[in-house]
């Protein structure tokens, strides 16, 4: 896998995901643990040795292409993800990490409807329950013909 990982981390988290599957390790609060050390967690959390309210969130981390994707979906529902690239690409940063792949935003989009953030629908992009308030003054919270034309 090292190779591998080099050039792209999608293999890491994939394997992360298959050893999930099968019980080996177990994700919790964006931590990964062994059933043992699990087990150990939250014993100490119950204890009270632990406040597991004060440790640091992991896996919401701020994300500009994801801000910038909500405010597009937002702003035109139903827009198809080969369109809030085409818009993402009007941005030199966001055209220079999806050069030569626009694999990154299709992550992004798949990690938004995870999260309930966005819909889809096929191919299409709807605002979904979980969307937080967006920015009416945002750049990208406009038609999508701003960008498509």
């Amino acid at each position: 896998m090292g190779p591998k990982f080099a050039s792209s981390d999608k293999g890491f988290y994939n394997a992360l995901l298959r050893i999930q599957n099968t019980g080996e390790i177990i994700r919790h609060k964006g931590r990964y643990y062994s059933p043992g050390s699990f087990e150990d967690h939250k014993r100490k959390v119950d204890a009270g040795e632990i406040n597991e309210a004060a440790l640091p969130e992991t896996g919401n981390a701020y994300s500009p292409m994801g801000e910038a994707i909500m405010d597009l979906v937002h702003a035109n529902p139903g827009i198809a993800g080969a369109d809030v690239v085409r818009a993402l690409r009007t941005d030199a940063e966001f055209n220079a990490a999806l050069t030569p792949h626009t694999t990154g935003a299709f992550n992004v989009i798949a990690r938004l409807a995870r999260r309930r953030q966005i819909d889809r629908t096929g191919s299409d992009c709807f605002p979904g329950p979980n969307m937080p308030p967006r920015d009416p003054a945002s750049r990208w919270n406009k038609p999508k013909e701003t960008f498509l034309n």
